[in-house]
């Protein structure tokens, strides 16, 4: 069966391909159904147009490939043994950009009542942060400081306010301060209050989700003594003359836990599944986050979100049309 998928075939360059559905029959314990929607990361995604994991000798990211993150589906076949999915569920997944979508019972969720499509893809995103709140020592209802407020910090943030943390966060961009507002983030500022006694050395947690030296420094010198930091964005192309020796030391003096923030230090699944329910019942808000786009012309919109000329944060395609 003739299907179509996004396929990056080299450097920056994204086609829309024809793709052959696979034919062999389901496995037992697999669902498949045509795909509704899918959303873009504009960090993994766009690092991997770029090239940059191969550059980084990382084992993985060679061309051709398709791409994904996270995807919806309507449920059109189900395997033998999977009893809890019927014809016509609408389902989420960490699922590839292409018209249907073929995984394991497992790897999957069936959407809560109510929750619309496009919405429920950001559970994918809000994983990452569920993450940090998995591993840190931090207690409610401790100070948490967000440094970055693309998707992943804003929704970061909006994660552990949910949670019941103080939160605080940072970003010099005044269209992603009024998003961050606007979504329900109590206390957002331009720059790091470094001098503000309400803040500054009293965060138990500092998430950085820019990916920026600067960053990384100051979330050491504003957590209080023994404090934590987790690196969430991560530094793929260097920005700053910052030195090593530096973060070292105010890691030294400030006695602090600095890790990395992979999201696949804690089971995905049980997490995604939390935050669907979340979404599903309108604790964390993403509405104004996010703009549709068919899939038929990938290379614009990867080049719109490379060069920052995308209306929204976050860009969502939509299959089914």
């Amino acid at each position: 069966m003739n299907e179509t998928a996004i396929v990056f075939t080299a450097d920056q360059t994204a086609e829309f391909q024809s793709a052959e559905r696979d034919t062999q029959p389901l496995a037992a314990n697999e669902v498949e159904g045509k795909t509704l929607y899918s959303l873009i990361s504009a960090g993994t995604e766009l690092n991997l147009y770029l090239g940059n994991y191969l550059r980084e000798g990382l084992g993985w990211g060679t061309f051709p490939c398709t791409p994904g993150y996270a995807s919806v589906f309507k449920v059109d076949k189900i395997g033998d043994d999977v009893k809890d999915v019927s014809i016509g569920d609408l389902m989420f997944s960490m699922g590839l950009h292409r018209t249907w979508q073929r995984v394991p019972r497992a790897d999957s969720h069936v959407l809560p009542q109510g929750l619309s499509p496009e919405i429920a893809l950001f559970a994918r995103i809000m994983n990452i942060t569920m993450s940090a709140l998995a591993m840190t020592s931090a207690r409610l209802p401790s100070q948490v400081m967000i440094t970055g407020l693309g998707a992943v910090g804003l929704i970061g943030g909006l994660v552990f306010q949910r949670a019941g943390y103080e939160v605080f966060a940072c970003d010099p961009v005044e269209e992603r301060i009024a998003m961050a507002r606007q979504l329900g983030l109590k206390q957002v500022f331009a720059t790091v209050p470094k001098e503000d006694p309400a803040h500054a050395g009293r965060a138990s947690l500092a998430l950085e989700c820019s990916g920026v030296e600067q960053a990384a420094f100051d979330c050491c010198a504003m957590v209080k003594k023994g404090g934590e930091v987790i690196q969430v964005g991560v530094p793929m192309v260097r920005r700053s003359d910052l030195y090593a020796q530096e973060l070292m030391l105010r890691i030294f003096r400030n006695s602090v836990t600095f890790r990395g923030g992979s999201e696949w230090q804690t089971p995905c699944h049980p997490q995604m599944a939390a935050g669907l329910q979340w979404l599903a019942e309108g604790s964390i808000r993403v509405d104004g986050l996010y703009e549709v786009r068919r899939p038929t012309n990938p290379q614009q919109t990867y080049q719109d979100i490379l060069h920052k000329r995308a209306s929204k944060p976050c860009v969502i395609f939509d299959w089914q049309k």
